[in-house]
């Protein structure tokens, strides 16, 4: 097998020189999961659909900053989640 050009003698990732790579297009695909309670999720959902009686106020101000401040960590983390 051919030895790995990116890899040092201990395994440690180092740089390479691309210098002279001949330019191409490549497609890559990953995946990943997430771990979490799905109560968590199941908060986040509930709450987006929440219907408030007086959507100026201040106690549901105070709860949408909560809200977004909650889906701002999450997606911090995990970019790609939708809410």
């Amino acid at each position: 097998m051919e030895e790995l050009s990116h890899l040092d003698e201990e395994g440690n990732v180092k740089m390479v020189d691309v210098t002279n790579k001949i330019s191409n297009n490549r497609i890559a695909k990953a995946e990943g999961k997430i771990t979490m309670l799905p109560e968590t999720i199941l908060a986040i959902q509930s709450s987006l659909e929440h219907k408030p009686f007086n959507p100026n106020s201040e106690d549901h101000l105070l709860f949408i900053r909560n809200l977004e401040a909650k889906i701002s960590l999450i997606t911090k983390d995990v970019p790609h989640i939708k809410f």
